[in-house]
């Protein structure tokens, strides 16, 4: 399932970039779905792209409250990959979900955008469920779209308050 989501800022998209690349797991605090972001390695390639994986636990807030009594916390942890890429503005990324397993393939690319005086930042995602890959799981019949639906649904606001969360760091820095 596809998704993308836009976000304007009234910052250049470097300092976005940067933020993005090198404070992310500080931008938590800004974040009430998520309860801890690590960084679990950083590789600098001879390209000049930066490879970042992060390890993401998430908090209950994320989840819709009608489905928090359903769904463990230990469950909503997740990782993700990052290549960021200067010369380009754009970074790409998987992510790996362990409490789906080998169900579950999530990819996108962020761009950077110079827009007037600001930036916009510009994501393309897919998330597509796999349920045939692990056999002893067994799912209603026409239920794959449902639950990509409903894990979209999981990810779009959480990327959505990450644009946020990188707005209000730099907004603080700056002392406004």
């Amino acid at each position: 399932m596809r998704f993308e989501v836009q976000h304007d800022a009234p910052y250049p998209r470097e300092r976005l970039f940067v933020a993005h690349r090198d404070r992310f797991p500080a931008l938590v605090e800004h974040m009430p779905e998520v309860r801890s972001v690590s960084e679990r390695s950083r590789a600098h390639h001879a390209d000049g792209s930066v490879v970042v994986r992060n390890r993401w636990q998430g908090s209950k807030a994320a989840v819709p409250l009608l489905f928090r009594a359903l769904v463990p916390e230990e469950v909503l942890v997740w990782e993700d990959e990052t290549r960021f890429d200067m010369r380009t503005w754009t970074c790409t990324w998987t992510l790996t979900i362990p409490g789906l397993g080998p169900m579950a393939d999530v990819a996108g690319v962020h761009r950077y955008l110079e827009r007037g005086q600001g930036s916009r930042i510009e994501l393309e995602g897919d998330f597509d469920f796999h349920p045939e890959r692990a056999p002893q799981v067994t799912l209603p019949p026409g239920s794959t779209p449902v639950i990509e639906r409903m894990i979209v649904g999981l990810i779009v606001p959480l990327i959505t308050r990450s644009g946020e969360a990188m707005v209000e760091a730099i907004r603080r820095e700056d002392g406004r």
